[in-house]
């Protein structure tokens, strides 16, 4: 999906669900708490001009670094801060998708 909406991705495991389980033999990732801790670095961190960061995760893990509830299909918009953290620009519902 990311990559047919903007061509060029990175993955992280910071973006994977708390229950995620690899494959077998591929490596595992770090701790729940760890790619929280990565995300929010990842949130926090201001773009190079004139770019975006746009995180494709999932809404435990919005939750879990943002402190923002969603539902599936919402999209929350944030100002990197990075000290202080990021601050809530807008929050998109799913159902609003359509007239965007």
């Amino acid at each position: 999906m990311a990559r047919l909406a903007f061509g060029h991705v990175e993955t992280s495991d910071a973006l994977l669900l708390p229950n995620f389980v690899p494959v077998a033999g591929a490596p595992a990732p770090p701790p729940w708490r760890q790619r929280i801790e990565i995300m929010k670095k990842m949130v926090a961190e201001v773009p190079q001009p004139p770019g975006n960061t746009v995180l494709i995760t999932h809404f435990p893990n919005v939750k879990a670094a943002l402190g923002v509830e969603i539902e599936f299909g919402d999209a929350v918009i944030v100002k990197p801060v990075p000290v202080g953290g990021p601050r809530l620009i807008a929050r998109i519902f799913a159902s609003q998708w359509p007239s965007l």
